[in-house]
């Protein structure tokens, strides 16, 4: 079995920590971790921990500062665990916001994009084992 072999599928209000990069060498990939509740019938929860990687952490971090920290959410994504840490690490998310919210977001992702290096592709995969403490090191 792989590693994306384990699909997640979730929808809820999402909470994200504070965005940060996640240094390996010279390279910094920006990185935001958080939690999505899921409901069920009955009133039980679930709260599931999520890694967002790249592009999709810093537009997460600016969709929950519009919705002061928490976020309509469906995400798409993938179960990974080790050393008995275990999260979803998000293929795609979408964001339940008005139209005006995500006008707001769209022009501050446009600005974020001018002022920024080319980007630089890193596996999820290899943010997570980083992140679940196989190495790399964490900046502000």
């Amino acid at each position: 079995m792989g590693m994306r072999d384990n699909k997640v599928w979730l929808v809820g209000p999402m909470s994200l920590t504070p965005l940060r990069e996640l240094q390996i060498g010279e390279l910094r990939i920006p990185v935001a971790t958080g939690t999505v509740r899921t409901h069920f019938v009955g009133g039980r929860r679930l709260e599931h921990s999520i890694l967002l990687v790249g592009r999709q952490a810093v537009e997460a971090a600016a969709f929950a500062a519009e919705d002061d920290g928490e976020a309509e959410v469906a995400v798409d994504g993938w179960l990974f665990s080790v050393h008995g840490h275990t999260l979803v690490v998000v293929d795609n998310i979408s964001f339940v916001a008005p139209p005006q919210v995500r006008r707001r977001i769209r022009e501050r992702m446009r600005s974020i994009r001018r002022r920024e290096a080319p980007q630089v592709q890193v596996s999820p995969e290899l943010v997570a084992m980083l992140i679940a403490g196989a190495g790399g090191k964490e900046g502000a």
